[in-house]
């Protein structure tokens, strides 16, 4: 889906509950500063032009636009291969369905998920767009 935050706009503190898939935002429209950013797990990054940015979605993070241009981006989950093909099955439906019924408290210090609480690291990955 595409995504703005306008000028001033802000995202309060939160992540996702469930690690099914690694979400990926892709710069469209953007101020290309550092004042229009993602802080997640602790770490910023600008959102650009032509870039993408990959992380954990079940990572604590929050995103401001302080800058007097609207952030579009492309924002989309990328599906998580697996091996098999009832395990693809079983992914899907997990993530789609009652997953979002069972969103986690968007609180530091909160329990997370038995599905997440044995990851110890986000990520994330800023890779430009080649042209």
């Amino acid at each position: 889906m595409f995504a703005q935050l306008p000028p001033g706009g802000r995202l309060g503190l939160h992540r996702d509950p469930y690690a099914g898939s690694p979400r990926c935002h892709l710069g469209l429209d953007t101020p290309n500063d550092a004042a229009c950013r993602i802080v997640d797990d602790g770490e910023s990054y600008a959102w650009r032009d032509g870039e993408a940015v990959m992380f954990d979605e079940t990572c604590l993070r929050w995103a401001e636009n302080r800058i007097g241009h609207d952030r579009v981006i492309l924002f989309c989950d990328i599906d998580r291969p697996m091996k098999y093909r009832w395990a693809q099955h079983v992914n899907d439906t997990f993530g789609q369905l009652p997953m979002r019924a069972a969103a986690s408290p968007n609180e530091t210090g909160t329990a997370l998920s038995g599905s997440t609480a044995h990851s110890s690291t986000c990520m994330r990955y800023a890779v430009p767009a080649s042209g």
